[in-house]
């Protein structure tokens, strides 16, 4: 028997110490796959749910909230391209861009056939106001 740092550290131990922890993970792995139907249900009754509102949707408005008020700094070395396939949740699309926007970062959306009018209109006023951001056709 070996230790080390007051641990035992002889391999055979150490493989019965890690088959253990696997075995276990492997358990709650299963018990979360059989529980999943029933946490999904009770997450989706309780949910946060996005209520659409009335926004300012002119350059302006969507510059004031999606821009961060300090100036920033140039990415180096590369600018990062995100591509979206969307159709509803205008308000969380654009919390996402204002999460991940930089002026050298490149925003591609797709809108889906299902969208409506105003979610259309709300992704083209995105295409109009920011240089980096297309809407394809």
């Amino acid at each position: 028997v070996h230790y080390e740092f007051g641990v035992r550290t002889d391999k055979s131990h150490t493989e019965d110490v890690c088959r253990d922890f696997i075995e276990d993970q492997k358990q709650h792995m299963f018990s979360a796959i059989e529980s999943s139907k029933e946490y999904v249900e009770k997450i989706a009754k309780n949910r946060t749910k996005l209520i659409p509102r009335d926004i300012d949707m002119s350059c302006e408005g969507l510059r004031r909230r999606i821009l961060p008020p300090k100036k920033l700094r140039p990415l180096k070395p590369f600018s990062v391209a995100f591509a979206r396939v969307v159709y509803e949740s205008y308000e969380f699309i654009e919390d996402e861009l204002r999460s991940s926007y930089h002026p050298q970062n490149f925003f591609c959306y797709s809108v889906d056939s299902k969208a409506s009018d105003e979610f259309n209109s709300r992704i083209e006023a995105l295409q109009k106001c920011f240089p980096n951001v297309f809407v394809t056709e």
